[in-house]
């Protein structure tokens, strides 16, 4: 079974017959086999470290037990958490990481769409080491599914609790601790495209040692997903490459087709080449005719031509092999001390796959396309630049006659510029090379130590102090880049005394040299190919070390109303986190046809106080069972930012045993990561449009405002002074760099978190009603002071047109505009940066449901007195309402209302449905997503809803081969083949549909087996 792609199909979570736990913070109900009574047991949460019940937490816990996460079918534990609604839609998974080289493959969790770095990832209570570099994000295919005993999840800001990232929640893996015996399980599946193979198979095993004052645990598994490709996908028109219609203009009375893809639309980046020649459009040497001729991107009948078609190379799920070991040991020293240790390693390679690298001369010559030049300024151009020169001997006859003509302005069939001073640019598909990939293997390591116990031997005070250490390694080795200083001296070539031709720089040639061709297609010799090939790597690493120690117990003394005595806990916790990237050489300078990727290296500790106090109010009262008030808080000190303060209070009240009401207010913190703070500036030519072009012309369209502001701005000034406007070349336009990176002046973001809500859990001695169970929950969260990077437009907009007139070289968005001081470009933008502040605002609203209801199918009125045993069956609602989801760029900015925007759905719905009846187990899943809008704020155009479902039967049979149990397993996701059509262009990834919000693989199918003995 393939990861879900953020499909949040809801899994087999209902309820299950002898221990009903719904997945969503529901209550436990058990049928008491026998009697017909139903009684309620509880599961113990996280969400504090005086421990409690679900049912008695004033903050909102979901649990996934070890039995419904056996009923996913999930190879991965990010799977399953996906299926929440409280989960968000911006992590990284296998169908939407494979443009993200670095981190390709990585499968990561995120709540209230609020990203990973507002979510804590534990696991048995304590931090686990990041997955990606710079960030404290876990990649949980280092967490084998096979050896968790269950997961809670809480939303909303427990920073007071477990400190920062955990502004939109707390996910807590626990791992299995007392298990006897083996269990081996074995699973296999594909999907019905014959492709998306997938398998797993793992082994468990525990027993007692010392005469039982120790427990040992350990779990080996492996598991491996072959990956889907886009031409494999011939059904649904993958397999080739198109736009969709919204990138095409229509006539009014045409529909905004954008769920189609017009075909063909194959990249201009030919394997033929597409050759640029100044004057005179867009050229082709066509190798099967040795003619040049326009370029044509495809044939009248619509099959590719001269075009690339991009999508037979590319990935949908990128390939992905985990092998785990784990480790649980407990061993009591004595009565007051238990030694426990927790080990876990893990090692994950996966290969992300794309389409050759798309070469152009602008990477070869400074980012400038092949143009005229007029030096002296008279009007006339004076020569070409930017290009290769049309002497190349490479160069076909054909294309120097376009060149040629050209540059006859004048029309009277003479060229106004010789042949030595006329260039063509290009755009070439490099196929001869290799193909574009990234294969990284990533390898974790953890381990924990510590002691527990009583506290003198009493029962009412205990401690637990513990040593975590992890560390994370990445090797990736990338493919398809191109030299660009080997391809400058490969295309400036010459002919020797023989005739041959040779690279022109003589210390070039002494260096290995070999001339290129890049007119036709495969006319890239090997040993061009291997001399401009560039492979890049990232050495990278990541260590976290984290001491913890708290004690925790009754304070001897009681509220006047109650029995219970206060609790506490007091504790203190040291951390420190490192991480360093390490890109290759030319990586790090951009000669290898990319953009510059620098170096991020940078670390910070932190020393960390909290406590807690649970307060019983009052207890056993009418209309007052219980009243209690629970307070939180953690002081840190930061080497980054400096101190902090986070703190929370929640307040629950039970009129009576079957109501109880619940409410918690919060404030959170995240201080920024490693590489939020550290990145040093990255090269990038985004660009963007300069609100003062045209400044001193009678056309110029800017406001008075902006006229005010742009004339304000000295360097704008002086190119008005010399020229007598500001009128940027094609050039200056075209060569707007600048650099994306930290800032190390970041401080924490705050946030403010409310929720409150009801537990119904009738008791009232009837079958019927009390074998239901709901909740409801409303929350609020507001993040400020965020951390985020302007726009680049957005910085020139506020600099020049929203300033009110006013230039400020010092603001915000004028720090972030670098013009040329002095020489021909002056006042032109040199750079256009983009660095992290903390300035957006992010806000988020809305109300979670979830009900249970469990039915013996016997109690049934119609069926009662049948001896015939139907079973029993678990039934539940998830539905989730976003009330809100606003979101601020910076101070003064318009607030975004992105509710309703398809991943932020207004509304949504999870059925499922569990049936038992002796060995056999039927789960039916259904997660319906409603309509929505394709953008933000545009209801004109609509995604139609979707609903996704699945299934899996499992049957348990004794094995006398085996000599204990042994259940077999089958299944189907995506029953019904739902599949939202996007035009292609419009997921930007080749998969055809929005891989993070649903389901790109389609119906597939697995099976397998679990023996226990």
């Amino acid at each position: 079974m393939n990861g879900n792609i953020f499909k949040k199909h809801l899994l087999a979570t209902s309820v299950f017959a002898g221990a009903l736990v719904s997945a969503f913070a529901m209550p436990a109900v058990a049928q008491e086999e026998g009697d017909g009574e139903a009684r309620q047991e509880t599961v113990q949460v996280t969400g504090t470290r005086i421990e409690q019940s679900n049912f008695v937490s004033a903050t909102p816990v979901n649990v996934f037990n070890s039995e419904q996460i056996e009923l996913t079918g999930a190879v991965n534990t990010a799977e399953i958490l996906r299926t929440l609604p409280a989960a968000g839609v911006s992590g990284l998974t296998s169908t939407n990481s494979n443009f993200f080289t670095q981190s390709s493959g990585i499968n990561s969790i995120e709540l209230r769409n609020l990203g990973e770095d507002r979510t804590l990832v534990l696991v048995n209570g304590r931090r686990f080491v990041g997955g990606v570099p710079g960030t404290q994000t876990v990649d949980l295919n280092s967490i084998p599914t096979e050896f968790i005993e269950r997961i809670d999840v809480v939303t909303g800001g427990a920073s007071a609790i477990y400190g920062s990232d955990a502004i939109a929640g707390v996910v807590n893996i626990i791992l299995k601790d007392d298990f006897e015996g083996v269990v081996g399980s074995f699973q296999g599946g594909m999907s019905d495209y014959d492709d998306d193979e997938s398998f797993k198979a793992s082994v468990t095993m525990g027993s007692p040692f010392a005469d039982g004052k120790g427990q040992a645990l350990a779990s080996v598994s492996w598991s491996k997903e072959n990956g889907v490709f886009a031409r494999d996908r011939e059904e649904r028109g993958l397999e080739r490459d198109g736009l969709s219609n919204a990138y095409f203009q229509y006539l009014p009375d045409q529909p905004f087709d954008w769920q189609t893809t017009q075909f063909p639309y194959y990249s201009s980046f030919s394997e033929r080449g597409r050759i640029t020649v100044p004057g005179n459009g867009n050229w082709v040497f066509d190798e099967t005719t040795s003619t040049s001729r326009p370029f044509q991107s495809a044939n009248a009948d619509g099959s590719e031509l001269d075009g690339f078609n991009r999508q037979g190379y590319r990935a949908i799920a990128v390939p992905t092999e985990r092998f785990m070991f784990s480790s649980v040991v407990d061993y009591e020293i004595n009565p007051f001390a238990n030694l426990f240790f927790e080990g876990t390693f893990a090692t994950t390679d996966t290969k992300s796959r794309l389409e050759p690298f798309p070469l152009s001369s602008e990477d070869i010559y400074g980012d400038n396309l092949a143009q005229f030049i007029d030096d002296d300024g008279d009007g006339v151009a004076d020569r070409a630049d930017f290009g290769i020169p049309i002497l190349n001997p490479f160069v076909p006859e054909g294309i120097r006659d376009a060149a040629r003509a050209g540059a006859d302005f004048d029309g009277d069939g003479v060229q106004d510029i010789a042949d030595a001073d006329l260039v063509v640019g290009f755009a070439r598909r490099t196929t001869e090379l290799i193909n574009r990939g990234a294969d990284n293997t990533r390898q974790t390591a953890r381990f924990v130590t510590g002691l527990e116990g009583d506290i003198f031997g009493t029962e009412t005070w205990s401690y637990e102090t513990s040593i975590n250490f992890g560390r994370t390694t990445q090797a990736q080795r990338s493919t398809g880049q191109v030299n660009v200083l080997n391809m400058r001296n490969a295309l400036n070539v010459t002919t020797d005394g023989s005739g041959n031709i040779v690279c022109a720089d003589p210390i070039a040639r002494a260096q290995g040299c070999v001339p290129v061709n890049i007119f036709g297609k495969g006319s890239i010799s090997p040993a061009a190919s291997d001399y401009l090939r560039a492979p890049s790597s990232v050495q990278a690493e990541i260590s976290q070390f984290v001491w913890n120690g708290y004690v925790t117990g009754e304070l001897g003394f009681t509220s006047p109303m109650a029995t219970t005595p206060v609790q506490t806990v007091l504790g203190a916790e040291y951390r420190s986190e490192r991480s360093k990237s390490v890109p290759d050489a030319l990586s790090q300078v951009g000669l290898n046809a990319g953009n510059i990727s620098p170096v991020v290296e940078g670390d910070f500790q932190v020393m960390e106080f909290f406590g807690e106090l649970q307060i019983p109010l009052i207890e056993g009262q009418k209309y007052a069972e219980e009243l209690s008030l629970n307070l939180a808080a953690r002081q840190s000190d930061y080497t980054t930012v400096g101190n902090t303060f986070a703190w929370s209070g929640n307040l629950q009240y039970a009129p009576t045993e079957w109501l109880r009401l619940r409410a918690q207010y919060s404030e959170a913190v995240r201080a920024p990561n490693i590489g939020e703070l550290f990145q040093p500036q990255s090269e990038t030519f985004e660009g963007g449009t300069d609100p003062c072009a045209g400044l001193g012309t009678a056309g110029f369209a800017g406001s008075a405002d902006t006229v005010a502001a742009c004339s304000a701005d000295p360097l704008v000034a002086a190119r008005v002074a010399r020229d007598g406007a500001f009128i940027p070349s094609q050039a200056e336009v075209q060569g707007i760099g600048g650099f994306n990176g930290g800032n190390p002046n970041l401080t924490e973001e705050s946030a403010e978190s409310i929720t409150f809500g009801a537990i119904f859990t009738p008791q009232f001695g009837n079958d019927w009603i009390d074998n239901f169970a709901v909740t409801v929950d409303y929350y609020d969260i507001e993040i400020t002071d965020a951390i985020s990077a302007i726009g680049r437009n957005t910085s020139l907009q506020e600099c020049y047109v929203n300033s009110g007139g006013v230039y400020d070289p010092t603001s915000d968005f004028c720090s972030n505009v670098v013009r040329y001081a002095s020489g021909p470009f002056v006042g032109a933008i040199d750079e256009l940066n983009a660095t992290n502040q903390n300035l957006s605002v992010v806000e988020t609203a809305g109300i979670d449901v979830q009900a249970s209801y469990f039915l013996p199918i016997n109690d049934l009125p119609f069926l009662a007195g049948n001896e015939f045993d139907f079973g029993e069956l678990n039934m539940s609602l998830t539905y989730g309402y976003l009330d809100k989801f606003d979101t601020t760029a910076f101070d003064g900015a318009p607030v975004q209302d992105n509710v309703g925007t398809y991943g932020l759905f207004d509304h949504e719905y999870l059925l499922g449905f569990v049936y038992r009846r002796g060995p056999l187990t039927v789960a039916y899943d259904l997660n319906y997503l409603p309509e929505a809008m394709l953008f933000t704020g545009d209801p004109d155009y609509l995604i139609p809803a979707a609903t996704f479902q699945d299934i899996q039967v499992r049957y348990n049979l004794e094995s006398e081969y085996f000599g204990g149990a042994l259940e077999l397993v089958a299944g189907v996701d995506n029953i019904a083949d739902e599949f939202v059509a996007f035009g292609q262009g419009l997921d930007s990834t080749g998969t055809g549909t929005d891989g993070a919000v649903y389901d790109a693989i389609g119906r597939r199918w697995y099976a397998g087996f679990r023996t226990t003995f």
